[in-house]
This record gives structure tokens, sequence and C-alpha cells, in this order.
């Protein structure tokens, strides 16, 4: 008979349900936590075992610096951001991050977010570049970057490794329509979604400031509508056009009968497919129109306007239009617009009608 083996202090024996033996070491670590590991050999345990004790000692004698954290993968600090932190955009901007990042960086979410490198970042950009367009692919991008910067933030990271990358944009000079093409998409534009197509054009809003607009936001006596929190992070103020003004009244007649609307209520709420009407069932405070690019497209074909302009094209006709024909500085129609700097104000600046007379005019040299 075999005589028992006299364990160390720190290890014990487990048995398992088919009668094996493995040696299990526990020790304190620095913190006072409680650590533990299993092993097949008794003499690996005690190995292990005195090597962490020897480093804890050489810890708490301040030989030896405390170990780093673990350093969360992508996949769990997004999952952890996404959930927990503030966004600009509340819900819905959370779950677009959240779609970003688990269906365009698939090679990046189990890495640990100290071993991502710029290097693989740009790779990840040539690969999306291929099948995305360009504005997409640099949403997919702000979209991590947000969550590298809030990993930043937090000491987690030395840097954002996403900082100061951006595409190449394709063109740096914006379509624009005349006034009387806009006269004739408003006119073909089916009643509900009129006054959004009116609006983008005379605030020269962003689509996603307008579908989020609020009655709150929209202040008639002032003759004012304020954007919040718009895409560079601020709140601008836009002139409510006094053309702009009846079409949202007539929201205000066929939605509340005359009388003024709830703050918190979105402007542009959710059309039924259907009907082209506004949808009963709908959330006035959560559920704006859902894509409105089918209505636009259908409202081109009616005009009988180029299908090939975009409903980000109003914006760019407002900052046109306002230099052609409301003879507006470049620093007001900067405001306007809600930039930030002039270098994106200019390419807003399209050739207009009449600037090559004027150029022409202009004599350098000769009689």
């Amino acid at each position: 008979m075999s005589r028992r083996r006299k364990l160390a202090p720190g290890i014990g024996e487990v048995r398992l349900k088919d009668g094996r033996r493995r040696y299990r070491a526990r020790y304190r670590d620095h913190d006072r936590q409680c650590r533990s590991r299993t092993f097949i050999e008794y003499d690996n345990a005690l190995a292990w075992l005195r090597e962490r004790q020897v480093e804890t000692e050489r810890i708490r004698s301040g030989l030896a610096p405390p170990p780093k954290p673990p350093v969360p993968t992508l996949r769990e600090f997004a999952a952890e951001v996404v959930e927990s932190r503030m966004f600009r955009s509340g819900a819905r901007h959370r779950a677009d991050v959240a779609r970003m990042i688990l269906n365009h960086w698939p090679e990046l979410l189990d890495r640990p977010l100290d071993e991502i490198t710029r290097r693989d970042i740009k790779l990840g950009l040539g690969r999306l570049s291929n099948t995305l367009k360009s504005g997409t692919v640099n949403r997919v991008l702000a979209a991590l970057s947000r969550v590298l910067r809030e990993a930043h933030e937090d000491g987690v990271l030395t840097r954002n490794v996403c900082m100061g990358l951006r595409l190449p944009e394709r063109s740096t000079v914006a379509k624009a329509l005349v006034l009387d093409q806009v006269r004739r998409l408003l006119a073909a534009a089916e009643p509900c979604y009129r006054p959004l197509f009116a609006a983008l054009f005379y605030t020269a809003g962003r689509k996603s400031d307008l579908l989020w607009l609020r009655w709150g936001q929209v202040r008639f006596e002032q003759a004012l509508i304020v954007f919040i929190d718009t895409k560079n992070g601020d709140d601008v103020p836009v002139t409510l056009h006094p053309e702009l003004a009846p079409h949202l009244r007539w929201i205000i007649d066929e939605l509340y009968d005359g009388r003024p609307p709830p703050a918190d209520h979105l402007v542009f709420r959710r059309v039924h497919r259907n009907s082209g009407r506004w949808d009963p069932k709908a959330d006035p405070v959560e559920q704006p129109i859902v894509s409105p690019y089918k209505a636009y497209r259908r409202a081109l074909a009616r005009a009988e306007l180029p299908a090939t302009l975009r409903l980000h094209d109003l914006r760019h006709t407002m900052g046109t239009l306002l230099i052609t024909e409301g003879k507006a500085d470049i620093m007001t129609v900067k405001r306007h617009l809600g930039h930030k700097t002039l270098a994106a104000t200019m390419k807003y600046l399209h050739h207009t009608p009449g600037q090559a007379e004027r150029v022409a005019r202009v004599k350098l040299a000769g009689p």
C-alpha cells in the first residue's frame, strides 16, 4: 500500500468523478484576492504556486510593479460602451454603432484593444471601400473611432489609433438644384412628405437633424429653429424662413387641429407606407418618418427631374442660393449650414450663374 503524499501548504487534492486526481493551487495576490489554478501534475502545481508567491512578495515590498489588468477585446468594450455610455442620439445611435462594429470589423472583434494598430484599420478600410460607398465607410470608421476614443479617455489606451483617418472624398464639388427645380419638386411631393422636403431645403439641415426635430425646437414667435446636438456636437440655430412656416403650420392643423403640439412630439412623424398618410399607430415621440428616399424619388419622377439628384442636395442648394440669390457672405452661409470650418463651407459653393462673366471682367494685364 503506497503512502499518501504530503501536500505543500496552498495545494489541495481534487478527485474527479472517474477517480482521476488533480491538484489545485491557491494563493492570495497583492490585493488580497484569492487566485487558484488546477493542474494534472503535483510538481507543476507546486512550481506555479511558488512563482506566484514570490511575485506577490516582490509587489508587496515595492520591488516590482503590480500587474496591469487585462485589456478587454473590442467586442467586450464595445458592448459596454453601447449599453452604458451616453450617445448623441440615444438608443438609435447606440444600435447603429453596435451594428456597424459587429458587421464591418469581424477581424478585430476578438482582439485586445491595445493590439489593434493603425495598419489594421487601414487594411479594413481598404477592404470596406471595395464594396461600400465612401460615406458608409466613413460612418463605419466613425463608429470604431467612437469606441476607441472612450477607451482612450478611460485610460485603457494611450491614444486613439483612428484619429485623423478618413477616406479621401471622391468629389469636392457638391450638386445643387436651380430654384425652379426646387419649386417643381415641392409641388410634385406627396402631402405628408412635402413639409420635410421643404424643411431640408429652407433650413439647409441634415436629414438626421430634421427627422428627430421636435416641436419644442420650433419657435414661430422668434422665427427660429434650433437643431440640438448636431453632427458637429453643437446646437445650431437657423432662421425659420417665411415660406417654410406654412408647411409646418399645415402639420399642426392636420394632426392637432390647430392647437399647440406637445414640445416632445416629433415634427415629422412616421408615414404609413400604403396610405401615404401619418401612421395612427406610430409613437409621436420615438418614431419619425422612415427612409424618405422612396418618396423623394417619386417626387423627382413626377417633376421630371434627374433621378441622380440626392436628398442631401437640397442642403447644397440652399447654401448656393444664399450666395447667388440672397447675396449672403461666406460667414453667414457657414453659420446657417452649421459648419465648424470655412473649408467645409467652400465645398458648397458652385459655379454659379454669372460667375464666368464676373471673372472675365477682371483685367489682370493688357490694355
